[in-house]
């Protein structure tokens, strides 16, 4: 039997997103880590572990420098605006 994929298509994200209150900060705190979750294509190991100091600036972009991944491995991710 093939395993179904964990990943959500565009609408489910976006029916995902709809559904939280953005009236409230807990609200506004879950919207702001599905965006990170889904538009960064982090973990969420990766998501409870950022610190400020890891989102500098560089060329006007926003990055996530020397996230540590799976196996170890550590990489930076743009994040979109």
């Amino acid at each position: 039997m093939a395993e179904e994929s964990a990943l959500l298509s565009g609408d489910q994200v976006e029916e995902l997103l709809n559904a939280i209150p953005l009236d409230t900060l807990t609200g506004e705190r879950d919207a702001a880590l599905i965006g990170l979750l889904v538009g960064c294509g982090l973990q969420r190991s990766e998501v409870v572990s950022l610190r400020l100091d890891q989102l500098p600036c560089k060329r006007e972009h926003w990055v996530f420098v020397d996230l540590l991944g799976t196996g170890g491995r550590i990489r930076t991710v743009p994040v979109p605006i």
